[in-house]
């Protein structure tokens, strides 16, 4: 059987070297954020900063917890095979970083899909999330021995199939809406792919990293789902960083260029604007017969102003130069 520092505190130590490291990338994410996006509403930045106040105080309660066993009670054995209130804080603070993160794809998936059945499901299960991960802390407060954490494993199993199930929600919601916004235009389809691959992407990380942190503390008692468990709101922290800052990418991919049609949209397109230029170029030759047309000549400012012409033209050919111009436009513009 292995020590209490092999089953218990090396998985741990695992987990929060792979923690730091995800630390490191979070807060290049958040710098680069602030760099890139000052001019994001004022609450989005407050929100991105309280995500990392409270990833870096779970960085500091668990290095704290790992010197205090690991260097001050270096050799004693029945000290570090029971949790403290800094490895409690472990499982409370995933809970409410992972229901915080979720949150806000929530929130997204509110705002793009309008689907109300879905973000009560992902509210439902982020919610479960936040207080189970809060209820396991309380667990392990009152059963502390290592070896003993399978005695509350029905509070485990709800925190983290919560969590993966809200990411397959919001996975799933995200994707089916942005396949139905495809418009047959091949520059901006791409974009949309692009988008589904990041969606899932983050989605499923996280919901696998979930997954497999569940599986390990079910079926292996020697504490390697730590490793798994110790960096989980770290994984969620960049899998948000990442979509946010993701932007910049695409709005270069969508201002590269207009997006340009295929196949039968296209011919159609291109048929369109030359009968709409013949008739223009038609217009132009039309003699000034205003009363016998007997057309309202009234238009707008805002398009007297764009069509007006160095030379004077009778209100007639000036209605219908606007006319098929704002056709034209309204052809090629995607």
């Amino acid at each position: 059987m292995a020590s209490p520092a092999e089953a218990a505190q090396g998985p741990i130590l695992i987990g929060i070297f792979i923690n730091l490291i995800l630390y490191g990338i979070r807060c290049a994410q958040a710098f680069i954020y602030w760099s890139t996006f000052k001019k994001d509403r004022i609450s989005m930045q407050l929100f991105v900063g309280l995500l990392l106040i409270a990833d870096t105080v779970k960085v500091v309660f668990d290095m704290i917890y790992i010197y205090d066993g690991l260097v001050v009670h270096f050799g004693d054995d029945s000290y570090i095979a029971v949790a403290n209130w800094l490895f409690n804080t472990d499982p409370a603070l995933n809970g409410i970083i992972g229901a915080i993160v979720q949150a806000f794809f929530a929130w997204r998936v509110r705002q793009l899909t309008r689907n109300n059945w879905a973000f009560g499901a992902i509210v439902f299960f982020l919610m479960m999330e936040g207080l189970c991960g809060i209820g396991t802390a309380i667990a392990c407060q009152i059963i502390p021995e290592f070896q003993n954490f399978q005695r509350f494993e029905v509070i485990v199993i709800l925190w983290l199939a919560s969590a993966a199930l809200c990411d397959c929600i919001v996975t799933a919601s995200l994707v089916y809406h942005l396949q139905t916004q495809r418009q047959g235009f091949s520059n901006s389809d791409s974009v949309i792919d692009k988008i589904i691959a990041l969606t899932v992407q983050t989605g499923m990380i996280t919901a696998v990293w979930a997954t497999i942190d569940l599986v390990l503390f079910l079926t292996n008692r020697n504490g390697y789902h730590l490793i798994f468990n110790y960096n989980l709101c770290n994984l969620y922290s960049n899998c948000l960083m990442s979509t946010l800052n993701a932007r910049t990418y695409f709005r270069e991919a969508v201002e590269s260029g207009r997006p340009s049609m295929s196949g039968h949209t296209r011919n159609k397109s291109s048929i369109l604007v030359e009968v709409e230029s013949q008739r223009m170029v038609e217009t132009a030759k039309v003699p000034r017969l205003d009363n016998d047309i007997g057309m309202d000549t009234a238009t707008s400012d805002k398009a007297s102003s764009w069509v007006e012409q160095p030379s004077p033209i009778s209100p007639t050919e000036r209605v219908l130069k606007e006319h098929w111009a704002g056709r034209r436009t309204s052809f090629i513009e995607p």
